[in-house]
């Protein structure tokens, strides 16, 4: 019978899916007879469909309803998230969850959870190895947020994994138990050939736009000024519906190697997420950035990018400023940093092995 290798990744955005993705891959060539149940969302799947895809010893679940971060503009509206860490709290959801995670993990050798907790209290009934690989708690999250009883709730349920493997621009981790190894970078590899190509079909100065900002600037009149600056940006499928007349390189949900192209810039803008800031210190491209003004994960990794002179806060929202600040921090490369995905691989197959 096989040996299944579950992992759980967060609903809360697409980057905890991403990086399960490249542990997936380094599991997978370092013992191609294991098979992995990755659990998420379908939106999350279906975003990342060709990626999974390139491994047929993948299969992909459901996440039941799990708890999520809720956002209003730049920050994080507590009262609604307050409301969905409450709601996977009641009875009802509780009990039909559980059957549900019961039927998908019985089988598992192990477990890997990104950020998920809701779980535990089954696959430690499964009497099955529990791992959470991350750079946060959510008991930090709601902590930080002044809701402790849920804090105090939910770390109680992360205090259950067996083991901990904690990744760069960590929070406190209140809910990681005595059981903590801190790792290094877990990203999407960078294929340097790739970023070859990528720089000799669309030329050098390309800035790889990661993220909109939900209305924070005026990306039109942004991509504009770029344009006017010789400058060519590198944009997601889903925000390029009203840039008509623009010059743009399309990012479509076929592309799976989309890190290559954040590689190939000379400037990434967006917010302070893992999935892109690893990949900012993997490829050593600086950054321009925002970030969510109430969320300590947010917080702790703008302090590491201003201790490591790895980009800038955006100094104004208004696009000629914005264009005149990517140009000046285009000259500002970094020393890349090596992903430890094999090596954090390694240490979760000493647990089945």
């Amino acid at each position: 019978m096989d040996r299944i290798i579950s992992i759980i990744a967060s609903r809360s955005g697409l980057g905890h899916v991403s990086r399960q993705l490249a542990l997936a891959e380094s599991i997978l060539n370092l013992d191609p007879t294991l098979s992995i149940n990755f659990i998420c969302d379908e939106r999350q799947y279906k975003t990342f469909e060709p990626s999974f895809m390139m491994f047929p010893r993948i299969s992909f679940f459901q996440i039941p309803e799990s708890p999520v971060m809720m956002f209003k503009w730049n920050e994080i509206d507590v009262e609604a998230t307050k409301f969905s860490f409450q709601r996977c709290m009641e009875f009802e959801t509780q009990i039909r969850d559980d059957t549900y995670w019961g039927r998908i993990l019985h089988e598992s050798s192990l477990i890997i959870s990104d950020l998920e907790s809701f779980q535990n209290p089954i696959i430690k009934k499964l009497d099955i190895p529990l791992i959470n690989v991350s750079n946060f708690t959510w008991s930090d999250i709601l902590k930080y947020l002044n809701l402790d009883d849920l804090s105090d709730y939910y770390k109680n349920l992360e205090l259950l994994a067996d083991f901990n493997i904690q990744l760069p621009f960590t929070t406190s981790c209140i809910g990681f138990n005595a059981q903590i190894k801190p790792m290094g970078l877990l990203s999407r590899k960078i294929n340097e050939y790739n970023v070859e190509m990528i720089k000799e079909k669309h030329g050098d100065n390309l800035v790889y736009i990661a993220y909109s900002g939900d209305d924070l600037f005026n990306l039109s009149s942004y991509i504009s000024g770029l344009n006017s600056k010789g400058f060519t940006p590198i944009i997601f499928s889903r925000f390029t519906h009203e840039l008509q007349g623009l010059e743009f390189v399309e990012l479509t949900d076929k592309i799976t190697n989309t890190q290559d192209y954040l590689a190939a810039s000379s400037v990434v803008l967006g917010k302070t997420g893992y999935s892109t800031v690893s990949e900012i210190y993997q490829s050593g491209v600086p950054f321009l950035y925002f970030y969510r003004t109430n969320n300590i994960e947010d917080i702790t990794i703008k302090k590491q990018l201003s201790l490591d002179n790895r980009g800038e806060l955006i100094n104004s929202i208004q696009a000629e400023e914005m264009v005149e600040q990517t140009i000046q921090l285009s000259s500002k490369l970094n020393k890349p940093m090596a992903v430890c995905n094999d090596e954090i691989a390694k240490i979760i197959l000493s647990f089945i092995n």
